[in-house]
């Protein structure tokens, strides 16, 4: 009798834990965060970012109507995508999923930053926008180090913002870059 009630509570687990994973699968978690800076140029106060990362090919909803809800009501002036927006591999094993993925959305009008960087104007105010690669990417991919060199040579000492998606490389790698 005991080994029957184990069995049916390990299923019952097993559901629950199921269940679980597939609401979190399609769940959107959403924090607001207020950026408060001596340093940021007046003409981007109040301005409203969303950030997306960790799509992984997810839909919420049908054509995604959920999602496009959530970022309508936040209503961002930018959306910033810091990757993992699909996980889908490319059928062509020579072609990179993530170059065609960055090729699909520059064609699409997205600006895409892979360690570059951009100006970013409002209201007469300009900060610097930069996007590095994910470290485990290409061999010969430009460091985040020389990227930020790049930044100062170029546009002096600026407010700048770094884009990555890695969040467990920036107490020891990328906040001593200097952005902002």
């Amino acid at each position: 009798r005991r080994k029957h009630h184990f069995w049916r509570n390990l299923l019952v687990l097993i559901v629950l834990f199921g269940l679980f994973l597939c609401w979190d699968n399609s769940s959107i978690e959403t924090d607001e965060v207020t950026f408060p800076s001596l340093t940021l140029p007046a003409g981007f106060d109040g301005c409203r970012i969303v950030h997306l990362s960790d799509l992984h090919g997810k839909y919420f909803g049908k054509d995604n109507e959920r999602l496009y809800r959530a970022v309508k009501a936040a209503q961002p002036e930018y959306i910033f995508v810091t990757g993992d927006l699909v996980d889908r591999k490319t059928e062509n094993p020579t072609i990179y999923a993530g170059e065609e993925i960055k090729r699909t959305l520059r064609e699409s009008g997205v600006t895409v930053l892979s360690n570059e960087f951009v100006p970013l104007t409002r209201n007469g105010d300009s900060i610097v926008l930069a996007g590095i690669d994910d470290p485990n990417g290409y061999a010969d991919q430009e460091t985040p180090y020389e990227l930020a060199q790049e930044v100062y040579a170029a546009c002096g000492d600026p407010f700048w913002m770094l884009l990555a998606h890695r969040n467990d490389r920036f107490a020891r790698e990328y906040s001593l870059l200097g952005a902002d």
